[in-house]
């Protein structure tokens, strides 16, 4: 019978996550990990049975901690439109501020490993595909409250606003010029 973890997974999880949000995925060794962890190796196979099953693990944690402050952003204003309106800015000023222009995890490892990867594209597409379903929820709210014309295609309107969000989360990388920014955030408003 194995041994019960002797360290706060949590803990490790974190670690793990600024690793690979530092160097991505394939370029974050197993070597790398267990040195900052303070760990060994069969510690961390015993617990995650492999780099891929951490960053899945470290994925999924970030994503809940992303959702979590999405549906908090939405929730935040008056009205649905206005909680859609926050969380596009919010991402504006996250794109300029971002620590280190890290980026978002999320983004950067879907075009880091992409459709290399089964397992870790999956975990990004259903993260993408839950935030998209966030937002086509406030935009139906909005719609039914009068926010929105009532043939106004939410369902389009949300697809595209995910678009031009991931690309401003990609822009956050590449230490954007506030003003090209606000550039975009505009148009992404005005497409409300």
């Amino acid at each position: 019978m194995a041994r019960p973890a002797s360290f706060d997974r949590d803990n490790i999880l974190d670690i793990a996550l600024d690793a690979f949000w530092d160097t991505g995925f394939s370029n974050t060794g197993i070597a790398a990990l267990v040195e900052k962890m303070g760990l060994k190796p069969s510690s961390l196979y015993g617990a995650f049975s492999s780099k891929e099953g951490l960053f899945i693990e470290v994925l999924q944690r970030y994503s809940a901690k992303s959702l979590e402050q999405i549906r908090a952003l939405l929730a935040s204003e008056d009205s649905p439109l206005a909680g859609v309106r926050a969380l596009l800015d919010a991402v504006a000023r996250d794109a300029i501020a971002c620590e280190a222009h890290r980026g978002c995890l999320l983004v950067n490892t879907l075009l880091e490993v992409g459709r290399h990867h089964d397992t870790i594209q999956a975990a990004v597409s259903t993260h993408l595909a839950e935030v998209e379903q966030l937002v086509t929820q406030a935009l139906q709210q909005a719609q039914a409250q009068g926010e929105l014309a009532p043939d106004r295609d939410v369902a389009a309107t949300a697809a595209l606003l995910m678009t031009m969000l991931w690309g401003l989360r990609v822009l956050g990388r590449t230490h954007p010029d506030p003003a090209k920014v606000q550039i975009v955030l505009a148009q992404m408003q005005a497409c409300l």
